[in-house]
């Protein structure tokens, strides 16, 4: 590279390098990679790859629809981070378009939301990855979700049913905990079909 752009060094003070705090609270700064040109793109794409497993960088190569991480992504799905392997199998299935070999991530996301012995932030994440697999495994987890103590998990448990049953219901409710409202949920989804797709 013969010199920084403006969009290069905008990228290396992105929140894919700074307090992962940031990209947790506002998400991973994808915007600019948008800017980058070819050249960029591909010396940005060598840099997330050595740096994995940070589940920013996995984003990142979503964001690049990265061929060169298929590999390196397979090899994270049952990390024992859950945020690394839901980013992992979500980065797979949008660069492939296919969620085949997903299972064991599919199956550790069930687990985890599961297991209320983990911290809610960890079961959260379980909730949002689960969203992706459109099959009665993550619909019946998700729905067992809908139950859980915490009102974050649910509210994201409930964002999940909606995206898999293509469902528009108030989730504030599900996260305050209303039971009528949890009730209804779990009605709307026992009569429904999951969408095929988004």
């Amino acid at each position: 590279m013969n010199a920084h752009t403006p969009a290069w060094d905008k990228f290396l003070k992105s929140n894919f390098f700074s307090d992962p705090f940031n990209a947790w609270h506002d998400g991973e700064d994808v915007h600019v990679l948008k800017a980058l040109n070819d050249e960029e793109r591909a010396k940005a794409e060598a840099i997330f790859i050595k740096g994995l497993p940070d589940p920013r960088l996995i984003v990142g190569l979503e964001e690049l629809r990265s061929q060169k991480a298929l590999p390196h992504l397979h090899r994270l799905l049952k990390h024992a981070d859950v945020e690394v392997s839901k980013n992992a199998a979500h980065a797979i299935f949008v660069i492939s378009g296919s969620e085949e070999g997903l299972e064991p991530a599919m199956q550790t996301l069930i687990k985890t939301l599961l297991n209320h012995r983990l911290f809610w932030s960890t079961r959260m994440q379980a909730a949002i990855g689960l969203g992706m697999f459109r099959n009665q495994a993550a619909s019946d987890a998700l729905v067992k979700g809908l139950d859980d103590t915490d009102k974050l998990v649910r509210h994201h448990v409930a964002e999940s049913l909606c995206k898999l049953y293509g469902l528009r219901v108030d989730v504030s409710l599900i996260y305050h905990g209303n039971p009528d409202a949890i009730a209804a949920l779990k009605a709307l989804v026992a009569a429904g079909a999951i969408k095929t797709s988004s």
